[in-house]
């Protein structure tokens, strides 16, 4: 039996002129095997009558109707947070569905890991299309530049209270992109992927995503405008190094760390200084899959004077790592340990 004491969840269903749909949705929430706390479902001040008037029929006990002059689907969403009282929001456009064990998944997900306040599920088209989309582990440097989550997630209440919402300047699409920039890469919420497809999008032709696409340059330029993360090159920097090194490097001893930070190239993690590599031979420190190079020391002595000696040096390594992934081959692992003498990189 469904324990019904865990994470209550609101619905949020922005609707402008889409009375075609809004049954279908709806009744995928109200069908759930974990029952939302609440469904709330904003009119975005809708010009077709017809669509008015389904949603007075609709939206009776236990759905909350409210109705609003026309402010864009971030404005609605974001009424409808204003107005929810769950602990766990789901935002889900009147076109979109929920497989009916939805919220029973996410429960769960929630249950296992305090830690997490977002969780972003797969993706199962429907309509025009039938495909899957499995969604990426999550990588905040990658967020940046590529969208890994969807719109229609379990976020939780604490994000919004943080003062993250919606950007209501955001009217040609990546409203969401823009969001989860915000909430995970500029105040550090954490996301996680529930890698199951209990979001349910619908195909039919047209969709504010779709016109997004179409814009493309001058979409992504307004979301990189509003969020100061793009202009912030040391925050940048400490992303890309953590999140996405050029080198992944593993030592012998903690010795190295110190003269890396003297280098010029400074697109580096140290994954390793313990001497993990070399007693385990192997390369099970680098199983996150970080850096598009390795680097392993053989003598951390020899090679920390030899970085003090040349503040360039990781920068030729990188340059001769990054020359032979232009060539679509792995590094010469003897080539680049002749460059430094006292290593090793091999390209990922």
């Amino acid at each position: 039996m469904t324990d019904l004491s865990g994470p209550r969840f609101s619905i949020v269903i922005p609707c402008y002129n889409q009375g075609p749909f809004v049954h279908e949705c709806l009744e995928s929430v109200l069908s759930q095997t974990w029952p939302a706390h609440e469904i709330v479902v904003v009119d975005d001040g809708s010009t077709d009558p017809w669509t008015v008037g389904r949603l007075d029929r609709l939206c009776v006990s236990p759905v909350k109707l409210v109705r609003q002059e026309n402010r864009g689907l971030s404005g609605a969403r974001n009424a409808g947070v204003s107005r929810a009282t769950g602990e766990w929001i789901i935002p889900l456009d009147a076109d979109d569905r929920l497989s009916p064990d939805a919220l029973a998944s996410y429960a769960e997900a929630i249950t296992s890991r305090p830690d997490v306040d977002i969780w972003y599920p797969d993706i199962q088209f429907f309509g025009n299309s039938q495909d899957l989309i499995t969604t990426s582990t999550f990588n905040r440097w990658r967020q940046l530049w590529l969208n890994q989550l969807v719109c229609s997630a379990a976020i939780r209440r604490k994000v919004f209270d943080s003062g993250i919402l919606f950007n209501e300047r955001m009217r040609s699409g990546y409203e969401d992109w823009e969001f989860y920039v915000h909430a995970c890469c500029e105040a550090d919420f954490t996301p996680a992927r529930l890698g199951r497809p209990v979001f349910l999008y619908r195909k039919w032709g047209h969709s504010m995503l779709s016109e997004a696409d179409a814009l493309g340059a001058e979409t992504r330029r307004q979301l990189q405008a509003e969020r100061p993360i793009y202009g912030d090159g040391e925050r940048l920097l400490e992303l890309k190094r953590r999140w996405s090194p050029f080198f992944a490097i593993a030592s012998r001893t903690p010795r190295l760390e110190a003269a890396l930070a003297g280098q010029t190239f400074r697109d580096w993690r140290l994954v390793d200084d313990a001497g993990g590599a070399w007693r385990e031979k192997g390369l099970r420190v680098f199983q996150e899959g970080l850096g598009q190079s390795l680097l392993v020391s053989f003598d951390d002595t020899a090679l920390a004077s030899a970085f003090r000696a040349d503040p360039f040096l990781l920068e030729k390594a990188a340059r001769t790592a990054f020359s032979c992934q232009l060539c679509g081959a792995l590094a010469d692992a003897s080539r680049i340990r002749r460059l430094t003498s006292l290593g090793t990189s091999v390209s990922m």
